[in-house]
């Protein structure tokens, strides 16, 4: 038995999809298969059921990845503690969120935190949204910072994950100021002049909530997709220097918008209210974050 086959079984039922874990994976669909496959042959029972969509486990499937979720979290936690990467002071938590998040969030909330639990070690993790739901289930991450839309939910087993909401953003189509002040890009464009627009890489959150928005603006528009970008910060560069306009969250670009190097780029129908949650594996039981989870929630981590 292989333990990336582990992995990738995990990554299947975190994603509940064969494709899209082989796109985490790095590997092949065929390739993916073949190891759940050998991974089912192993253990000697159907691991997934494979009827319909989105794929399920089977009871076994549950009871198994549950089990192997624990095996291979303290595994990873052996092997980075002997190798010396990871502090084992159970005071110590990591905690992995999106670069926008990273940048402009996570710094101020753990100031927050800090003037209650100034003992507790943390370590910020910038990843991809995939990545970081893969961190958190294997436990390689103690905490998920991420956005969340009720229409573009974040996909964890409400049984296993709990969550706490911590602020809200909202994001803005912005684009730098002509001469005139007035956006030099402005929506909705139209099939003569299409907007230029930079967009966020394929399987960020941030993308999937630009094409919900304006799946339901209830109004035609016209962009031309010009640069994608895996950073909000550099997305922002990109819009100050006049190359096309982006949505972004308010937060990233507040300042910005104060001075006037920034402006709107469409009214409210091109805007999307976004809200900041923190999930956790109630599997883990480090008392740091048993903890922290008590003073941010007012109560007990549920069993």
């Amino acid at each position: 038995m292989d333990i990336r086959w582990i992995e990738d079984f995990l990554s299947v039922a975190s994603s509940r999809s064969f494709s899209r874990a082989a796109e985490e994976r790095h590997i092949s669909q065929p390739s993916l298969s073949r190891h759940i496959q050998a991974l089912e042959h192993w253990v000697g029972v159907p691991l997934i059921e494979r009827r319909g969509l989105p794929l399920t486990l089977t009871p076994e499937g549950v009871l198994f990845r549950d089990n192997a979720e624990h095996f291979l979290r303290r595994l990873l936690e052996t092997r980075s503690m002997l190798r010396g990467e990871v502090n084992p002071d159970a005071h110590s938590l990591r905690v992995i969120a999106g670069h926008s998040l990273s940048v402009n969030f996570v710094p101020s909330w753990l100031q927050t935190v800090r003037q209650d639990y100034s003992d507790i070690s943390v370590r910020a993790v910038t990843a991809s949204i995939n990545k970081a739901i893969k961190a958190l289930s294997d436990g390689s991450a103690d905490l998920l910072l991420c956005y969340h839309h009720t229409e573009l939910p974040v996909l964890l087993d409400e049984t296993r994950y709990a969550f706490l909401p911590l602020g809200d953003t909202v994001l803005l189509p912005v684009s730098a100021p002509g001469l005139d002040g007035r956006p030099r890009y402005a929506l909705p464009g139209t099939r003569q002049v299409p907007v230029p627009l930079i967009s966020f890489a394929t399987g960020a959150y941030l993308r999937r909530a630009v094409q919900y928005l304006l799946d339901h603006a209830g109004q035609p528009y016209a962009l031309l997709r010009r640069y994608e970008s895996d950073m909000s910060d550099q997305a922002k560069e990109l819009v100050l220097q006049g190359l096309g306009m982006a949505w972004l969250p308010e937060m990233v670009v507040s300042q910005e918008l104060a001075e006037g190097r920034l402006v709107r780029a469409g009214g409210q129908r091109w805007q999307l209210p976004l809200g900041i949650r923190l999930y956790c594996d109630l599997n883990n039981r480090k008392p740091a974050l048993v903890r922290l989870w008590q003073h941010l929630s007012g109560r007990d981590l549920p069993d």
